[in-house]
């Protein structure tokens, strides 16, 4: 739930997360629509094998879901 809350107040994140945060603003400058919201575990098993596949990634991945 943090990262939820540090899209909206990016002086709140972490230094060492701080690279993170900006290539998220990057990306979000780069797209018409960008959201950020929290759903729990349970509620979502994509963002969860997401989360799961992401712990071995070697590389980036950016998943761009258009609805």
């Amino acid at each position: 739930m943090n990262a939820v809350l540090w899209v909206a107040n990016p002086s709140k994140v972490p230094w060492r997360l701080r690279r993170i945060r900006n290539h998220l603003e990057n990306l979000k400058a780069k797209v018409a629509r960008f959201e950020v919201v929290h759903v729990g575990r349970e509620a979502n098993q994509v963002a969860d094998m997401l989360a799961k596949e992401g712990v071995g990634r070697i590389n980036d991945l950016l998943w761009v879901n258009e609805d």
